[in-house]
């Protein structure tokens, strides 16, 4: 039986995912200028990079942040090839996989104090502190939710450091005055 292309089996995973309660979008094939999925919650946009070769994903999760078409990306390793099957059978497949998976954060979060934030989550089962990590559809529904609520956290952290630094530079700038 021949081998699933790595599209189709992102399409599904994406369908997967949405079964989770997510909202993850496949991306065609176009210029490879976009995720190979894109996840949208509380306002930022997750990019998952799926491949069969693990490399080639974290490679293109690392290029989505650094271009800035993710807020954060997954890396997603198939370890298994997908026979051609029908659809809801692939689908299920893919549900009851284990994949593996790296997150890939932007450069001003730390990628140890999110893995962290998402471990402590009450239900989780302990992720690996860095590097790849063993995962299912589940497991990374609820990532992709907890890693979007840090960020968010995040952001509002610097937002606030901003505004105080701001402040204490027109403070200091009256004194100048």
């Amino acid at each position: 039986m021949s081998a699933v292309h790595e599209e189709e089996v992102n399409i599904r995973l994406a369908d997967a995912l949405n079964e989770s309660g997510t909202d993850c979008r496949p991306e065609r094939a176009s210029g490879r200028r976009r995720p190979d999925i894109r996840c949208f919650y509380n306002g930022l946009i997750i990019g998952i990079e799926a491949s069969y070769d693990g490399r080639d994903a974290e490679r293109d999760a690392e290029n989505r942040v650094n271009q800035g078409l993710a807020d954060l990306a997954i890396a997603l390793h198939y370890p298994v090839r997908y026979p051609d099957v029908p659809r809801d059978e692939l689908i299920e497949r893919i549900r009851k996989s284990r994949l593996n998976a790296e997150i890939i954060v932007p450069r001003y979060v730390k990628e140890s104090s999110l893995l962290q934030f998402i471990n402590q989550q009450p239900g989780r089962r302990e992720l690996a502190t860095t590097g790849w990590f063993a995962t299912d559809i589940p497991a990374l529904a609820d990532i992709i939710k907890h890693a979007t609520d840090y960020l968010v956290q995040e952001s509002e952290v610097k937002e606030e450091i901003e505004k105080i630094e701001q402040k204490i530079d027109n403070f200091v700038q009256s004194l100048k005055d």
